[in-house]
């Protein structure tokens, strides 16, 4: 049980740099994931950590306010994170 989860917790900072490379590319016009990864190689740690965190909290933020709106808000920010991601 314990190796579940010690395997699942050591994926979470993996799936934080593709989300935040996704919404980065998203919002940066002219420039795609692997331009996006080869920029935040090249940040500082405290930088790239500093960036990841900021993506994570603005779209839980979102979330938080979109949720707001019932269902429909909710429809819409996925609607708007499917978009960024693609």
């Amino acid at each position: 049980m314990i190796r579940n989860v010690f395997r699942a917790t050591t994926r979470i900072p993996d799936a934080v740099r593709v989300v935040t490379i996704g919404v980065i590319a998203a919002l940066w016009p002219g420039r795609d994931e692997p331009d996006i990864s080869d920029w935040l190689d090249a940040q500082s740690p405290a930088r790239q950590t500093g960036l990841q965190a900021l993506v994570i909290f603005v779209l839980a933020i979102m979330a938080i306010l979109f949720a707001q709106f019932g269902w429909i808000g909710l429809g819409l920010y996925f609607g708007i994170v499917l978009w960024l991601i693609r």
